[in-house]
């Protein structure tokens, strides 16, 4: 060991950033030249840049520091931040940067010659390896330093030796146990190297999500800290819930204070403080919250409403913590209205109780949720939920949350019976100190008990100082103290307050400061306030004398509106976009067979009779056997075939058949069912684009028609009629079968205008077992990853159940088939008048994908405009020169103009100043709004049409701001709103040439009788209905429109989760991902961690649809900091052939690279095979490892993603002959160029955790 010289060690250091019971060894920031190692030569160590912009590192070239490590017991883990100077991952030289000696053993790490992996040595025997092929410089690393920087962690134990390299396990090649305990640490420049934060710590090697954590928070230069955690006590009392704060009645009560800003760093400025206990049957808290100014609320009087859009809290419970999100969320408001959802659900309702107060300067709130009412058991002694408190007006939530519903930054709620209650005050943050009182209250037995005060720098890992106490706490006794830290000299940073007994925290509270300014409120936007009968009448405003205040107080004038009711007669019922002949790709609906000529009432051949000619058997129809006249009904890769049935015997997609036998009907009566055999069939071809199916069949006393519209893209409309032609009778019980055969019905997708969010919608494989579903899904799609079969319906009105149990369900596999069922009725009805529903089937895809499809999903095929028109959420123009010439700019290079729009919301206001420029009569409420808006919108409860404001202006701060004011009102598609957008859409083509176009909408459901909308449902309560139809059809204009244009559509469809197929044939790229962003399935660093495979095959391909698919990231940096979540997220996308938007990450620029490199390769051009497809040309292993090729005689490519947190060997083999690729060609790495071998029939390439390689195949 004669390397080592002059080695000093470092005092033992408390470290919360790793656990409060592990020391720190050694601590080096390595900003500067370090003071305890030992730096052999001398002048081989320097300063140089570091990982952040203010930071600086330790250079180390052609020598070495040392530093020998303080006795310890147990385990150790050495930590260091590594950068290659003049060295990378293709180096042919070997290259060392770090030893360590443990007993008489010594370690070394390195990189050998010509290899691109990193090794841990014991002499000549490599012990772990981990691949580095993504060490190398690329254009989108250069934005942020910290893109060229590793963290190394080895751990050291008695029976192992572990590697990890940027919070991944190293591959194992050689078990190995070391001679002793960790002695020297050496980290070598040779040839060089750079060197930042160097601890070793006296604690266990981390657990592998721990450390991706730890990774994490290091990465992004933040301490690793818990979540907030308060524990809650019991009460023997239950406290009176009357909306007034009686300190009494709470005083055993824990309380919750330093509540944080929700999207910025920051403590709240208003001192918001909530207290929390619960019994045997309820939970318990009352908030208090300071304000000032005017209150946005309203006393709305009804259940539901929306009050997550005013001042209210939102009290999100997660009971149990399981770790799969499951969460209710209460919201009541300071007038005592109360809304609750279950997992995004506003159907759900709890029993839970809310009482409130208001003064003008703090409102009181009181919770008491019934545990059984929110769905769940009492919580047992130690139990944990997750929870957060969250004021929107406010700002302000007790754990800091980018999404109010983000269940990863719940906080920890502890139900404790025997522990000591902790009741914080509120953090004092002052100029130079930061002070928590702490009242602490002895429970039935003695407790010791550790508190701590910590405060970090804006940059800290560590905390920079310290308060921490001992204190023991006799039973029922009471004691107070306060924590107090000076600060000088950090003007940002973060206050962490800790109170534990033993190794379990009782109380964990993160603040940041600076303090935010208290959030003044602004009260009630004068443009939705209640009508003027309810508002007292407004004082005469002052006589404007600048432009800004004459644009406040601005009003449409009587003229001006009229106008705007003029143009009602240009665009009410107008036809743009409904008629014309069949467009692209779309060739018609063929119809074959010999009642197939497009005559209503064709001749039989065989009887002599026209379908619907009486019998002498009955007065209506016969009952006898008819002979079999089959009919099919052709369109682009469909096939409908009716053989004397009321719905199709087959249906085929692709030529491949989907049903496994004939779909029917079922009647029950008493314990007898009732079949509808044969069916007279009518056929007539309305048109090239709409064939109308009348069928109609007899059982018993019952007559059973259909009308079923046809359309071009394969889509039928059903209007069914159940009637008794001749003598009344009983019903029990009325189901809709479709037996689907088992091999094209593996996987399902179920889209709920409820939710966009698992469970309501939802995507995956389809149990073995089946699938009963209790909550009615307006769409279900069932298929393969090529083809499927959808039904959907709008609404369960007029459908006779009692319940939604088992409402539709697919059965288990039974004799090579599935039966999906839809329960119509249940209960005993007599049918004494028709009974009529309405519903629709389609076979998918629903249309051919052009060979472009990944070319027009990519972002560069656009000139991407979120604000285009004079207002949010709407391209219409007053600049329409300039709108025109962007156009005519942006087609010469090759790209669309693409405005953001909608079908559902619409901006409620013009902007001051547009894209263009200053936009006339700005601030203004868009006269349409102001007129028809009420008539137009999106209700889900029933509600009298408001009268048209008083302020005709929008309220706030908006003149001279460019795209401001800003506002959103939801409109329905089934309203007249439909015929006004097409209007103004057409008008704007012409106007501008415009062809492209951004859509964002969910499935809304709306209930608006003022239009139509809205019934009474089984239970007797006026429901609102999705209107898919009217969706369908608007979609379907605006598709006209740019394609009478423009001879094609550039259409980009947001709507995430909710795959509404019947909109699907005129949409281009169907854009999902937002759903990741929030709720059961949120992101947090890995993609691949949330989605299976099946989920991907079921939801986002495209391929069984018809659709371009592409995802938008849902990335927060605090979750997904480092180039690690990008590569995951691409390589997963990849190898599912799905195009990713370069948006929403900490790295923009790095997906897009990634995008482009694969769209290089000429995949239009190019056959695919897809790891699912069982195709034995292409063989990869392990199982973990999944790939896509995309070949071609010159040149393929080869995507593997490793869906796994170990790295792998990935073992390739090719059938380049059956393939059709040329003899002798090689692997060459598409990113770095670097060969990877010379025969492509079989070779082994290494693959990162949860990463993926991109390989060109092609001759030498």
């Amino acid at each position: 060991m004669k390397w080592i010289k002059a080695v000093t060690a470092l005092g033992i250091l408390a470290c919360s950033a790793v656990s409060s019971a592990d020391v720190v060894l050694v601590r080096e920031s390595l900003t500067s030249a370090p003071e305890s190692g030992a730096p052999t030569p001398r002048e081989a160590v320097s300063i140089t840049a570091g990982r952040f912009e203010d930071q600086k590192a330790t250079l180390v070239r052609g020598g070495s520091i040392a530093w020998k490590v303080p006795e310890y017991e147990g385990e150790c883990f050495v930590e260091v931040w590594v950068k290659p100077e003049g060295w990378d991952a293709l180096t042919k030289q070997e290259v060392i940067f770090a030893r360590f000696v443990a007993g008489e053993q010594e370690y070394q790490l390195l990189k050998p010659t010509d290899r691109g992996e990193i090794q841990l040595r014991l002499g000549d025997s490599v012990l772990q390896v981990y691949p580095i092929y993504n060490w190398t410089d690329r254009e989108w690393m250069k934005k942020d330093a910290r893109n060229y920087w590793h963290y190394v962690n080895v751990g050291f134990s008695m029976d192992r030796v572990a590697l990890t390299i940027d919070g991944f396990a190293g591959r194992s090649i050689v078990g190995h146990k070391p001679g002793g305990r960790l002695e020297v640490v050496e980290l070598v420049g040779q040839p060089a190297a750079a060197f930042s934060t160097l601890h070793v710590v006296n604690a266990p090697f981390p657990k592998p999500d721990d450390l991706r954590a730890r990774y994490r928070s290091l990465y992004r230069g933040q301490p690793n800290l818990e979540k907030n955690t308060v524990t809650v006590p019991w009460l023997d009392r239950a406290p009176n819930l009357d909306g007034r704060f009686d300190p009494q009645e709470w005083q055993r009560a824990a309380t919750m204070a330093g509540f944080s800003r929700l999207r910025a760093t920051g403590m709240s400025g208003d001192p918001i403080i909530a207290h929390v206990g619960y019994d045997q049957r309820y939970l318990y808290m009352t908030i208090r919250t300071p304000y000032q100014g005017k209150l946005n609320a309203r006393h709305w009087k009804q259940f539901d409403m929306p009050l997550w859009g005013e001042e209210s809290y939102e009290i999100f419970l997660h009971p149990p913590y399981t770790g799969v999100p499951d969460f209710c969320q209460l919201v009541g408001n300071p007038y005592g209205d109360q809304a609750d959802l279950k997992m995004l659900n506003l159907k759900w309702n709890g029993k839970w109780d809310w009482s409130a107060t208001v003064t003008d300067s703090e409102w009181i709130a009181e919770l008491r949720a019934d545990f059984a009412g929110i769905g769940t058991p009492p919580p047992g002694n130690s139990a944990i939920w997750t929870m957060n408190v969250v004021n929107t007006e406010a700002n302000a939530g007790w754990c800091r949350t980018q999404r109010y519903n983000d269940s990863d930054s719940f906080g920890v709620m502890r139900f404790d019976r025997d522990a000591p209650v902790v009741r914080p005050g509120q953090f004092e943050i002052a100029k130079d100190s930061v002070t928590v009182p702490v009242q602490l209250l002895g429970s039935k037995r003695p407790c010791s008990l550790g508190l701590t005060l910590e405060v970090y720098g804006k940059a800290d890992v560590l905390p920079a100082i310290v308060d921490a106490r001992q204190l023991t706490l006799s039973p029922g006794k009471s004691e107070q103290l306060s924590l107090v830290v000076k600060r000088s000299g950090l003007p940002e940073g973060k206050a962490v307050l800790r109170i534990a007994e033993g190794s379990t925290t009782l109380f964990f509270h993160t603040v940041d400061f600076p303090v935010a300014a208290p959030q003044v409120r602004q009260g009630i936007p004068e443009e939705l306030a209640l009508a003027d009968a309810d508002k007292p009448a407004a004082a005469p405003a002052a006589t404007p004398s600048t432009d800004e205040e004459k644009a406040y107080q601005r009003k449409w004038s009587a003229e001006e509106l009229g106008k705007t009711l003029l143009d009602n007669s240009k665009w009410i019922n107008n036809k743009l976009g409904i008629s014309g002949e069949v467009p692209k790709p779309w060739t018609g609906i063929e119809v074959i067979g010999e009642w197939g000529n497009g005559v209503t009432g064709a001749t039989n051949p065989q009887t002599g009779r026209s379908p619907n000619t009486p019998t002498a058997h009955s007065p209506h129809y016969p009952i006898t056997p008819l002979p079999s006249h089959p009919v099919t009904l052709r369109c682009w890769g469909r096939e409908y075939v009716y053989n004397n049935s009321l719905l199709p015997v087959q249906i085929r997609s692709g030529g491949e058949e989907l049903l496994a036998a004939p779909a029917r009907f079922v009647l029950a009566q008493k314990r007898k069912l009732i079949a509808f055999g044969n069916a007279r069939v009518e056929v007539h071809k309305v048109n090239n684009g709409l064939v109308r199916v009348r069928s109609v069949a007899r059982s018993g006393n019952f007559q059973l028609e259909l009308l079923t519209d046809y359309e071009f893209d394969g889509m039928g409309k059903v209007e069914m009629t159940l009637s008794c032609p001749d003598t009344a009778d009983f019903v029990d019980g009325f189901r809709v079968e479709f037996p689907l055969a088992e091999s094209r019905c593996t996987l399902y997708h179920l889209t709920s205008s409820r939710s966009g969010h698992a469970p309501s919608s939802a995507s995956d494989r389809l149990p073995a077992t089946g699938l009963n579903l209790d909550a009615f899904r307006e769409l279900v799609w069932l298929g393969d990853n090529e083809r499927g079969f959808c039904w959907f319906a709008e609404s369960m009105e007029d459908w006779q159940i009692g319940d939604e149990k088992r409402i539709q369900k697919i059965s288990a596999s039974r004799a090579g088939g599935r039966v999906f069922s839809i329960k119509l009725a249940d209960r005993s009805f007599r049918v004494e008048r028709p009974w009529k529903l309405v519903f629709g089937i389609q076979a998918t895809p629903t249309r051919p994908r052009p060979e472009h499809f990944r070319e027009i999903a990519n972002m560069d095929s656009v000139a991407w405009c979120w604000f285009w028109g004079d207002g949010a959420y709407y391209p219409w123009q007053s600049n329409v020169d300039k709108a025109k010439a962007q156009i005519a700019g942006a087609r010469k290079d090759g790209k669309e103009v693409m405005p953001c729009s909608s079908l559902n919301f619409y901006g409620l206001y013009r902007f001051y100043e547009s894209l263009f420029g200053k936009v006339p009569d700005p601030g203004l409420i868009v006269p349409e709004a102001m007129l028809w808006g009420p008539l137009w919108s999106v209700q889900t409860t029933p509600t009298s049409l408001p009268t048209i404001p008083e302020r005709h202006t929008a309220s706030g701060n908006w003149y001279g701001k460019r795209f401001q004011p800003h506002g959103l009102q939801g409109l329905c598609v089934a309203s007249p709103w439909q015929d006004f957008y097409v209007w103004k859409l057409n008008e704007l083509i012409q106007q501008t040439g415009l062809g492209a176009l951004y859509l964002d909408q969910p499935l809304f459901p709306c209930s608006n009788a003022h239009h139509g909308c809205g019934y009474v449902d089984y239970k007797g309560e006026w429901t609102p209905r999705a209107p898919i139809f009217a969706m369908r059809e608007m979609i379907k204009r605006i598709y006209r429109l740019f394609y009478d244009a423009h001879g094609k559509t550039f259409i980009r469809w947001h709507c995430s989760n909710q795959i509404i197929v019947p909109a699907m044939s005129f949409v281009d790229i169907f854009w999902d991902g937002e759903n990741y962003g929030s709720g059961p399935h949120k992101v947090s660093e890995f993609y691949s961690k949330i989605l299976s495979a099946d989920r991907l095959q079921a939801e986002h391909t495209g391929l069984q649809f018809g659709f371009s698919p592409s995802i938008l990231p849902e990335f927060e940096d605090r979750y997904a900091p480092s180039p690690a979540s990008i590569q995951d997220m691409m390589g997963l996308m990849m190898v599912h052939d799905v195009s990713v938007w370069d948006g929403h990450t900490s790295h923009t620029g790095y997906p897009r690279q990634l995008e482009n490199l694969r769209l290089s390769h000429d995949l239009p051009n190019k056959k695919v095979i897809h790891y699912w497809d069982g195709d034995r040309r292409v063989q990869v292993g392990p199982a973990t490892v999944k790939f896509i090729l995309h070949f071609s005689k010159e040149k393929s490519l080869l995507i593997l993603f490793n869906w796994s947190d170990q790295p792998e060997l990935a073992d390739v083999r090719l059938d380049t002959r059956a393939l059709g690729l040329s003899d002798g060609v090689s692997v060459q790495d598409a990113v770095t160029k670097a060969v990877v071998a010379s025969d492509a029939c079989h070779f082994q390439v290494p693959i990162l955790p949860r990463d993926l390689r991109m390989l060109t195949i092609s001759p030498p």
